[in-house]
């Protein structure tokens, strides 16, 4: 799918008149707390999200408490600038094609029981979410069964970890007779399979989010505070593997980030690669609106060099 190149929101929570362009294949989106970095995630899954992620943002990156009723008024209600109904919010957003993307909500946004109404065209793009608090082992092993499932998924998969691990021959489920449990092994071109568990925080971190890249097909993906769980000196092989993946399969990635140590792993992966696709979008409250200002690889050299904050 082509990328996409700019995004404009009107009237959406504290986005008045805002615009983020010079997208590139790896955004990192920076700022100060409460300054809009999880809210432009959700106008991005507003914008491309299906139905389903559409309607399960009250849960997907915030606290949620109550049902859905309660839900209208915690949430759904604040995507306009101070609950204020009267204005038209409406969202864009631009690929390199000139394709444009909108999602229109006209005067009033009807909640009811049963739906959240917006009137949209229909989406080009496939857009995975990734899980906040991922790191647990079973829902590891579950999503590498879901893609030893699908046709050529764990071949992909091994392809994508031999970026960081690349005595990586193979990844088999297995239930030794010694163990109550069955685990994934990998072939490292030993006489015997290692447990995954085994292996470094970056590699199993990397696997997880790999495989559920894989597993969505997606065409973008978003994460809010994608550092989350990951050790800073595991930053470089997550970033290694999913940037890898991102250019070869023609992803995008959207991601919040608080910390200097991933903005920093993200470069120096992407100085890997034969074109620079990272730009460091940094969100910032200019006289009561929120700007984005972009970071291109100069600036994100010369931010390190003099030990100046970009996040």
């Amino acid at each position: 799918m082509p990328l996409v190149q700019s995004v404009h929101f009107s009237n959406y929570r504290n986005f008045t008149d805002f615009t983020m362009d010079g997208l590139q294949r790896i955004n990192l989106i920076v700022g100060d707390s409460n300054v809009g970095k999880t809210g432009l995630l959700e106008g991005l899954v507003t914008l491309w999200g299906n139905e389903e992620q559409f309607k399960a943002l009250p849960n997907t990156f915030r606290m949620s408490y109550g049902d859905y009723t309660t839900s209208l008024d915690s949430f759904w209600s604040w995507l306009h600038p101070q609950r204020n109904h009267s204005l038209t919010m409406i969202l864009r957003s631009t690929d390199i094609d000139n394709l444009m993307r909108a999602v229109r909500y006209e005067d009033h946004v009807r909640y009811d029981r049963d739906s959240v109404e917006r009137s949209l065209q229909k989406t080009p793009y496939k857009i995975n979410i990734l899980p906040i608090g991922i790191g647990n082992y079973e829902f590891q092993v579950d999503l590498f069964n879901q893609l030893a499932n699908t046709k050529n998924g764990k071949e992909s998969l091994v392809s994508s970890l031999q970026v960081i691990e690349p005595r990586l021959k193979g990844l088999d489920y297995l239930k030794l007779p010694s163990s109550n449990h069955a685990m994934v092994y990998a072939d490292v071109d030993l006489d015997y399979k290692i447990p995954t568990t085994q292996f470094g925080h970056g590699f199993t971190r990397s696997m997880e989010m790999l495989s559920n890249l894989i597993l969505s097909g997606s065409d973008i993906m978003i994460a809010d505070e994608i550092e989350n769980g990951i050790h800073y000196s595991a930053l470089g092989s997550v970033w290694k593997a999913i940037i890898d993946y991102a250019v070869k399969n023609d992803v995008q990635v959207f991601a919040t980030t608080h910390s200097r140590e991933c903005i920093a792993a993200a470069h120096e992966a992407m100085s890997e690669q034969e074109n620079y696709e990272l730009n460091v979008i940094r969100l910032q409250n200019r006289k009561g609106e929120v700007v984005a200002i972009n970071h291109n690889k100069e600036d994100i050299e010369t931010a390190f060099d003099l030990g100046l904050p970009l996040r």
